[in-house]
């Protein structure tokens, strides 16, 4: 009888008790870098319902970007199956040799799990190869001249379909000003056999202070399109998100102040190359008193922005009227860096005819390769401005008019080479 009763009470107990629970913890990766997310899989085999996991002790190393949670019931030849699964997005707080676990949940405890996190510098500028979301980065210069501009340029590694990177942070940085240089470009790369998709993003860095000037790694979260390992290889198969935190490794750029020989009385103007043209409405060598000549001056600099383009001064010319328009200002980019443009153009209208001059026009600015202070010039310019035709020919006609009626009018005797009429008007204009 008491063995009776001990074997129920046994056979009770391994009912009322989960025979076969299990907390079991798995990572996708063991290796990442300081700045990379991975995932932490939590399964919990023998219930369906279980209260979620402590994760007190794992927010001591890692920040917990997300989690989600599923479960499932199934009944295979009479058996029943249950699991449990928590999946949790994990980004390292330190690099170094990281414990995961054990972690708790319920009365079950999970395996211990070792990852290494690796720092920037053990990167080289990027991630791991078998990262799926790396950055790298790269300056145009080293070393510029305050307020000449220089061109960040970043790239964004991606082995698996993004779900979502929209959020790239913007520098921010006292002392500098920053901007996009025009539209993402997207390419795809293969780097040791492996595709990726490369985004390219480009910021002009302006300082506007002299000194060091500390770049910190720009941040993008976001997230990728994997399959689910646990869903079976079909047309059907399942597809996952895996969130991401990655940054480019930081930087330095070293800003020279304005040379204190820089005249005080000018503006500061940094390029590495400036230019004027000139064009012209239509030409002024076939001007004429009245006529509108429009001529548009373009100042071209290299390296430079157009709002650092100083505007030209004012042509001032006797007998002639100006009428300046709005500056017009683009700003372009090639494979050597930014060409900042700005157009000035001024109607003229010569008043008088001859020979008028515009005076030359002049900028003056620093070379920033060669370190000197240098002026661009654009030539004076000759107009050659003829009177108004219907004038010239009223003034023609006025003054033969003027000469016959001076000159004396002589008839020969027993001639009629004029008629009477005339002759009588020739004679009272004479008497008069």
């Amino acid at each position: 009888m008491v063995k009776t009763i001990v074997a129920m009470t046994v056979l009770l107990c391994s009912v009322c008790q989960p025979l076969y629970a299990e907390l079991l913890a798995s990572v996708d990766r063991t290796q990442v870098g300081q700045d990379e997310a991975f995932t932490l899989t939590l399964r919990n085999d023998g219930s369906s319902r279980s209260a979620p996991p402590d994760l007190a002790d794992l927010k001591k190393n890692f920040l917990v970007l997300g989690t989600s949670q599923s479960s499932q019931v199934t009944l295979v030849n009479g058996r029943n199956e249950s699991w449990v699964e928590w999946k949790i997005s994990l980004l390292p707080k330190r690099v170094g040799t990281i414990t995961i676990g054990p972690l708790v949940c319920g009365n079950d405890q999970s395996n211990v799990i070792t990852m290494e996190v690796g720092n920037h510098s053990d990167r080289g500028g990027g991630a791991p190869a078998n990262s799926p979301v790396f950055m790298r980065s790269s300056l145009s210069h080293q070393q510029v001249w305050q307020n000449q501009e220089a061109i960040l340029t970043l790239k964004i590694f991606v082995r698996s379909r993004l779900a979502d990177a929209s959020n790239l942070t913007p520098p921010d940085i006292v002392g500098a000003e920053f901007r996009i240089l025009g539209e993402d470009q997207s390419q795809e790369r293969v780097i040791d056999g492996v595709r990726y998709q490369v985004i390219t993003r480009r910021y002009v860095i302006t300082p506007t202070e002299p000194g060091v000037l500390a770049i910190p790694g720009q941040m993008l979260t976001g997230a990728t399109i994997v399959e689910d390992p646990f869903s079976r290889r079909s047309f059907l198969s399942m597809t996952q998100t895996r969130p991401f935190r990655v940054s480019s490794p930081d930087m330095s750029l070293t800003v020279h102040p304005i040379p204190t020989d820089w005249p005080a009385n000018l503006p500061w103007f940094p390029a590495e190359d400036v230019a004027l043209t000139e064009s012209w409405s239509h030409s002024p060598t076939t001007a004429k008193v009245g006529d509108s000549l429009t001529r548009t001056v373009t100042v071209t600099a290299k390296g430079s922005h157009s709002a650092q383009i100083p505007p030209l001064p004012p042509v001032e010319v006797a007998n002639v009227r100006s009428y300046p328009d709005k500056p017009q200002t683009q700003d372009r980019q090639d494979a050597h860096g930014p060409i900042g443009i700005r157009s000035e153009s001024t109607a003229f209208v010569p008043l008088q005819e001859g020979e008028i001059t515009l005076p030359s026009l002049s900028v003056t600015w620093f070379n920033t390769q060669t370190g000197k202070k240098e002026t661009s010039r654009l030539p004076q310019q000759t107009l050659q401005v003829a009177p108004v035709p219907a004038l010239a020919n009223k003034k023609s006609a006025t003054l033969d008019q003027d000469d016959r009626s001076l000159a004396p009018t002589v008839c020969e005797p027993g001639t009629n080479n004029s008629s009477e009429e005339e002759f009588g008007l020739q004679k009272n204009a004479k008497h008069t």
